[in-house]
């Protein structure tokens, strides 16, 4: 997989996205396709494309990441299966530091929180992004352009 010499705009990425998107959609197994990371954060420019697929054929906690290359665009697919589908969302849309101050907000809640969901030490809690957020002290949902470290504080 190569790396890409210089970001691309935001609508370029969208379109070769949703290329890639289409063409998952023709393998049967994959039950729902979503575009994560920086496209769905909507943010200026991208690096690469980092897509989630809910596989019909994946058990819990099962999963798999293809990477390859897309009109020399690197993509990463992320596979799971559909139960976790929405955590695996919520962890690869990121950014990098709302996933960290979410992880130590979990802590503090002494849970832990991963791409499979939110669990306490006996049992995985939530699954739903929606939920999950709600349960780390972020009262609304946060959309996922507006995920940023101060998100997670500014969400009480």
């Amino acid at each position: 997989m190569s790396k890409l010499t210089s970001r691309l705009p935001l609508e370029e990425a969208v379109k070769i996205s949703d290329r890639v998107r289409k063409d998952l959609l023709k393998d049967p197994d994959n039950l729902i396709v979503t575009v994560a990371g920086s496209i769905r954060r909507r943010k200026e420019d991208i690096g690469d494309i980092d897509i989630v697929a809910a596989r019909r054929d994946f058990e819990l906690n099962q999963g798999k990441i293809q990477k390859f290359d897309f009109e020399e665009v690197p993509v990463q697919v992320y596979q799971c299966c559909i139960w976790q589908y929405e955590a695996h969302l919520l962890f690869l849309t990121g950014c990098a530091e709302f996933n960290i101050m979410s992880r130590v907000e979990a802590k503090k809640r002494r849970l832990a929180l991963s791409q499979y969901g939110l669990r306490d030490e006996h049992a995985l809690l939530y699954r739903c992004e929606t939920e999950i957020l709600y349960v780390l002290g972020l009262t609304q949902f946060v959309d996922p352009e507006s995920r940023t470290e101060e998100a997670v504080h500014l969400g009480r």
